[in-house]
């Protein structure tokens, strides 16, 4: 088939053709010398050779020719295998320059709200330290959960890096900020992400605890936990909601104590895990012994006792170095716990066997006199003591007096119902009741109030009337934790916070 000259030009120049075109020319000279080229005919061997040489010729031509107009093709048309790749290296980059490289609104607020749930900080707190749009292996962006099931398919989504200063959290997400997952980096190190204001409630707490100055308190861990309206640490007469919300368990190390906290998400509830705390130096099961002791003798709960200060000394092992009258004690020196408990402005020191078993009350070394009771208060003798509540009744007003010495006795049960009668000589006989009910909140908020005020610090104390008073009524409040008893005249001098609850009581029992 026909040729353009640059392609014969090329052909020509291929060392093949040009070997065998002069080879030819030189057998052809040879035969020409010897004056066969005529009688060629008769030479067959001759022949067989001039048709093979020529024959070669005409396909190195052929060759060559064929050659070069395939490398002309392959330049001039492409191949559909490169036209394929080609078209997918534009799809893919034409993808990618649609997205957008500019974090979505959506996907930031949800970040935003699910940081504020977690940590407690407000949302405008935290920042944009970095952003990036990714494609994740699965639906569970490439963070699968144990036992999760995660669909095979290509997410697209973000990874965003925020901040509020002091820690950092990493988040993916999908397009919408429909699925959030944290990377696991956030999880190695949960007390370095613990906000700053529970840390400081925690320590303050603590340090009133343990009356150490916060500098010589230290966190030494803290993780997150799910629990309820009372922090998993139900109180007496207390109603928790069961509502699953966020908080915190954070240990606290200082005077040799392990004290365990748990918080709400803002700080704003605090409490301590006695069960999980090592409190003073003294083994828990001394420890645990002597509080109950003591909250026996004050009537303040054992959460809120303190124990202040543990250390061993030398004593029988039969009377814990505090014989009682008339007991004869062994005369063996053994290591028995002395230890001091700190209620409110009292300090109480017990002696304790090495594990608890026995514990008695050292009087003399304890600081109980008069001189710390508040104004002019005075220790309700025992004797004069009413008798504690019944299991259904929380608080109980027994007031009496006056020009005519009459009493009466006011109670509030546990279903709300108030109740007022007047008892005879000797407080019995009593008259038929007046009833009135008030509500379950009512209820509720007068026993929190009880908590708040601490009414059990003014367990057996008396706030008598001024010298020379005539005509009051003296009345005995009794709760749960304590009694104490004032005279009404006098109710303007009450400690501020037994004033709060006389006055809620007041308007309650009408």
């Amino acid at each position: 088939m026909p040729f353009k000259l640059r392609n014969f030009l090329a052909l020509v120049k291929r060392p093949i053709f040009l070997c065998t075109f002069i080879r030819l020319l030189e057998i052809t000279a040879a035969y020409c010398v010897k004056g066969k080229v005529l009688t060629m005919k008769r030479d067959r061997q001759a022949q067989r050779i001039f048709a093979t040489l020529a024959l070669t010729s005409l396909l190195s031509l052929s060759a060559g020719i064929a050659v070069l107009d395939a490398a002309t093709a392959s330049v001039t048309q492409p191949s559909q295998h490169t036209e394929g790749l080609n078209r997918r290296r534009e799809d893919v980059t034409t993808s990618q320059q649609s997205r957008p490289n500019r974090l979505p609104p959506a996907v930031l607020n949800a970040v935003r709200e699910d940081l504020a749930n977690r940590t407690g900080s407000p949302r405008g707190q935290w920042r944009v330290v970095s952003s990036s749009p990714e494609t994740w292996s699965n639906t569970c962006l490439g963070l699968a959960k144990p036992n999760e099931f995660c669909g095979e398919m290509l997410v697209e989504g973000w990874r965003v890096v925020m901040s509020n200063g002091r820690q950092t959290w990493i988040y993916r997400t999908d397009s919408q900020g429909d699925t959030l997952r944290i990377e696991p980096e956030n999880a190695g190190n949960p007390s370095a992400d613990l906000p700053r204001s529970i840390a400081d409630a925690v320590l303050q707490a603590a340090s009133q605890r343990t009356r150490l100055s916060t500098s010589q308190l230290r966190i030494v861990k803290a993780q997150q936990m799910v629990t309820n309206g009372c922090l998993g640490l139900l109180q007496p007469d207390e109603i928790c909601t069961e509502i699953a919300q966020m908080g915190w368990e954070v240990t606290v190390e200082g005077g040799r104590q392990r004290l365990v906290y748990r918080t709400d998400a803002k700080g704003s509830l605090v409490r301590l895990n006695e069960d999980a705390s090592n409190i003073g130096d003294a083994p828990s099961s001394v420890t645990d012994a002597v509080l109950r002791t003591a909250s026996q003798r004050t009537g303040i709960p054992t959460y809120r006792l303190t124990v202040v200060k543990s250390n061993q000394i030398r004593g029988s092992s039969s009377c814990l170095e505090l014989p009682r009258p008339g007991e004869g004690c062994t005369r063996d020196l053994v290591p028995i716990w002395q230890v001091t408990v700190g209620a409110g402005e009292q300090r109480l020191i017990y002696h304790a066997s090495s594990n608890g078993s026995q514990v008695r009350f050292n009087e003399s070394a304890s600081n109980i006199s008069d001189g710390n009771l508040p104004n002019s208060a005075t220790k309700i003798p025992v004797s004069e003591l009413p008798s504690p509540l019944g299991q259904r009744e929380v608080f109980r007003a027994i007031t009496s007096g006056g020009i005519a010495g009459m009493t009466y006795q006011t109670t509030l049960m546990n279903n709300g119902q108030v109740s007022r009668v007047q008892l005879g000589r000797n407080n019995n006989t009593p008259s038929k009741p007046e009833i009135h009910r008030i509500s379950r909140r009512q209820l509720r908020q007068f026993q929190q109030l009880l908590e708040r005020q601490t009414f059990s610090q003014f367990n057996q104390l008396a706030f008598p009337a001024p010298t020379g008073a005539a005509d009051y009524f003296t009345v005995t409040l009794t709760s749960k934790t304590g009694t104490t008893r004032y005279a009404d005249i006098a109710q303007n001098q009450l400690p501020e916070s037994l004033q709060t609850v006389v006055q809620a009581w007041n308007q309650m029992a009408r």
